[in-house]
């Protein structure tokens, strides 16, 4: 019997890390060892022209975006009350928040509450920097 329990164990490990390897659900960044941009409160616009070193920036929400290929046009905001939004103006855009990976295309964004996993992708709105520097709540109150 306890070896009928060990060899099911066995095999639901194996299939399990065959679908990691074939395209299953990806494992969570790996920050060991990582160039890593603490975003507070603010925004960031990037523009991503060419493989460089490799980066991530987190987030008080939880989200951590890797840098994106060489290319891509993004935004990430933080607000005062901790909300994150990531927008992908050009290129492709990872966001990983809360166990999920979620990822944008050209004129998409997304929005990760503190301790939530990112929303579903929705088209980007843009963010007025006057208005943000005046109030800089994501949330909606």
């Amino acid at each position: 019997m306890h070896k009928l329990v060990f060899c099911w164990i066995a095999l639901v490990a194996v299939i399990a890390l065959l679908a990691v390897a074939c395209g299953g659900e990806k494992p969570p960044p790996d920050l060991s060892d990582a160039n890593i941009i603490e975003l507070i409160i603010g925004l960031i616009e990037g523009e991503n022209h060419h493989a460089s070193e490799p980066y991530f920036i987190t987030t008080p929400s939880g989200a951590v975006i890797p840098a994106p290929a060489p290319y891509a046009e993004f935004t990430v905001a933080v607000g005062s009350d901790n909300v994150t939004i990531v927008q992908a103006h050009s290129g492709t855009v990872e966001v990983y928040a809360a166990g999920t990976w979620q990822t944008l295309e050209a004129g998409e964004q997304t929005v990760v509450w503190p301790g939530k996993a990112p929303s579903t992708p929705a088209p980007v709105i843009p963010l007025d920097r006057d208005s943000y520097l005046q109030d800089p709540e994501l949330g909606g109150g």
